[in-house]
């Protein structure tokens, strides 16, 4: 008898048989007898229906089977959730279930009394003071050091979801402290201290494609040594901060790891470092037993490190000769080895010999925390995915400062301020990564769910701000509408719930609160002087608006003062004439219209002004805050909001009192 191996049904019988169920299956609901899976029912009325007693689970079932065969090769799966979140309160969550601004302050201001003492060997020799001046004698009890919220990334892609949640966070966190200690001192004669955000690159991190392995032993370049690398994304990261500075009103500034070790309290630091490094080496890494501290090698066009610094000769006392060529002091040095150039050593008493050292995520960690614990003119907090809690923080970072601290005397009886973002994590309860570091095509899928912006802030442009909602509208307006109530299953930033707001201010503006006929962009002073005068006929911008759209509205950027930071004027533009370069007409003459068509412009549509009108009242920053609920100045453009339109616009009866025609 002849034995046959079983036929393996084809993808597309798999797929037809998988389809031909679920349309079996739905089928009845398009009858008059519609069950409970009708399109109609609303959430409420499913309570107390019994799914075993209907086709519901049929039909989810029938879902399930059929979208892994639309891609076979790639197949995706369903899953489905009722849409609640039950926020359940244990640990930390119940601890700070109601607020984590107060704890913040009254541990800020703790860490200020502990520092000042002269039991906690920290005495501030600037000041005579102990304890800070508004403490224990007056009811206010706020720190009285400057404050900043330090957050960090490396720039090796554009910011993705889990940076975002770091940003919005930090700047979140600085505009409600901020506002609880203004109403604290309110009518009083204290003032709060100032508070900043700081963002510290990693400009450290290793480029893809400048690692090599010899002889078993890794080595890399980082960023700032491969030239226009460091370039790549750092516009998204700035547009992110100042968005997010705009729409807080938190100032902030930027650093990179050759200020961090550019600190003074660092040679201090890295001796106790040198004189102790077989034991932080064990302790900062189990694998190599080494401390990370790198430097590049210092020959030109080299600039490779290794990676573990596995080959590194540490000297605690070694004679140091200076530049100059004189003797100098004898002071500690860190030896190097480049697999070409061989040796190379700094000095820890030279700072440019410092500035060029680079250090592993948990060296850094530890000699960052020890450099803020020894800084007694600011507080400092730290924001960081919640990936590093835990015993990321207890073995790489506790630890080593108790022993730090035992030896030395140091910061005794104080910690870091260290607050946890939450994680954005995929369907496995993985933390969502950088594309770069999972396999590669990981995230493909990722386009086909329309999720691909989360891993990359170019993306999420490209995918949204065609009608602004990413740069000035829901990017903002999530912000701001999380400011009170964001949680990290930790902390929760405030005391009370946000206001209620009406349905229509909630999720946004929908497509019937925007007119699509109007634009709302920004413009510097002297390119609207220069429309204004009819010297300039076209705006130039390196996106397409979409045609149907006939009016520009122009906030006039502040620009240092010279602006009026305001909506100021309404430019009538064509409905569907989007130039190109080499389009413009010669004539009549117009600024940047010969550069726009020789291709020397970043710019790549041109829309010729064909009438401009100026508000009556213009629109200034705050009322667009306040009243109109944009989250700042525009910085990529958006549609105007009805409300505003009809405000400052409207109909074509009673315009002539909200706008007067220059041209």
């Amino acid at each position: 008898m002849d034995i046959y191996p079983p036929q393996v049904p084809r993808a597309s019988d798999l797929r037809a048989t998988a389809a031909q169920n679920l349309v079996r299956l739905l089928l009845p609901l398009l009858t008059d007898e519609a069950g409970p899976c009708s399109a109609t029912i609303q959430p409420a009325q499913l309570q107390g229906i019994s799914l075993e007693s209907s086709s519901c689970r049929e039909i989810l079932s029938a879902i399930q089977a059929l979208v892994p065969t639309l891609i076979p090769k790639s197949p995706i799966f369903a899953t489905f959730h009722d849409g609640r979140v039950h926020d359940p309160l244990g640990g930390g969550s119940y601890a700070f279930q109601e607020d984590v601004v107060e704890p913040v302050l009254l541990a800020l201001t703790n860490d200020e009394i502990l520092s000042n003492s002269e039991k906690g060997l920290l005495v501030d020799k600037r000041s005579s003071a102990t304890v800070p001046n508004n403490y224990p004698g007056c009811p206010v009890q706020l720190p009285t050091r400057p404050i900043v919220i330090h957050a960090g990334a490396q720039p090796n892609n554009s910011p993705h979801a889990g940076t975002l949640v770091v940003f919005c966070y930090a700047f979140s966190l600085a505009q409600e402290i901020r506002k609880r200690m203004q109403a604290t001192v309110a009518n009083t004669d204290s003032k709060p201290p100032p508070i900043s955000v700081e963002i510290t690159f990693v400009d450290t991190a290793p480029v893809q494609g400048h690692e090599t392995t010899i002889d078993g032993i890794k080595y890399q370049k980082s960023y700032r040594d491969v030239p226009g690398a460091l370039a790549t994304h750092m516009a998204d990261y700035k547009q992110v901060l100042n968005l997010l500075s705009t729409w807080s009103d938190i100032p902030f500034a930027t650093a990179f790891q050759s200020d961090f070790f550019s600190h003074p309290t660092i040679p201090s630091l890295l001796r106790y470092i040198i004189a102790n490094h077989e034991f932080l080496g064990h302790q900062l890494s189990p694998k190599y037993g080494t401390l990370a501290l790198r430097a590049a090698c210092p020959v030109p066009g080299c600039g490779l490190a290794e990676k573990h610094g596995r080959l590194n000769v540490y000297n605690n006392n070694s004679n140091h000769l200076a530049r100059n060529g004189s003797s100098a002091t004898a002071d500690a040095t860190i030896t190097f080895h480049c697999p070409h150039h061989g040796p190379h050593t700094i000095c820890i008493s030279e700072p440019a010999d410092v500035a060029r050292l680079e250090a592993n995520a948990p060296a850094r960690n530890l000699i960052r925390s020890m450099s803020q614990l020894l800084d007694t003119s600011a507080h400092h907090v730290r924001i960081t995915g919640a990936d590093y809690a835990g015993m990321y923080q207890e073995m790489f970072l506790y630890r080593p400062l108790a022993g730090w601290s035992g030896a030395t005397g140091l910061a005794a009886g104080r910690t870091p301020h260290i607050m946890y973002a939450p994680l954005i994590v995929d369907w496995s309860g993985a933390k969502l990564s950088k594309a770069l570091y999972v396999r590669e095509g990981g995230y493909e899928t990722m386009k086909l769910f329309g999720t691909e912006g989360l891993c990359s802030f170019t993306q999420l442009k490209s995918r949204f701000d065609g009608d602004g909602t990413t740069l000035n509208g829901s990017f903002t307006r999530r912000s701001s509408q999380t400011t009170i109530s964001i949680s990290d299953n930790t902390h929760r930033i405030s005391k009370k719930p946000p206001p209620a707001k009406s349905k229509s201010k909630s999720a946004g503006p929908t497509a019937s609160d925007r007119m699509l006929t109007d634009v709302l962009l920004s413009i510097k002073p002297v390119h609207l002087a220069n429309i204004i005068s009819r010297q300039k006929n076209h705006e130039y911008r390196k996106y397409r608006l979409r045609d149907g759209v006939t009016r520009l509205w122009f906030y006039e950027t502040g620009d240092g003062g010279g602006g009026r930071a305001s909506i100021t004027h309404i430019a009538v533009i064509p409905a569907s004439i989007r130039h190109t370069p080499g389009s413009v007409p010669a004539k009549p003459f117009g600024i940047g219209n010969a550069e726009f068509n020789a291709g020397l412009k970043e710019s790549k549509y041109g829309y010729p002004v064909l009438e401009l009108y100026e508000l009556v009242h213009p629109v200034t920053l705050a009322e667009m805050k306040s009243r109109w609920g944009m989250g700042g100045a525009p910085m990529g453009w958006r549609y105007v909001g009805r409300d505003l339109w009809e405000d400052r616009w409207g109909e074509s009866q009673g315009r002539e009192e909200k706008v007067t025609q220059v041209f």
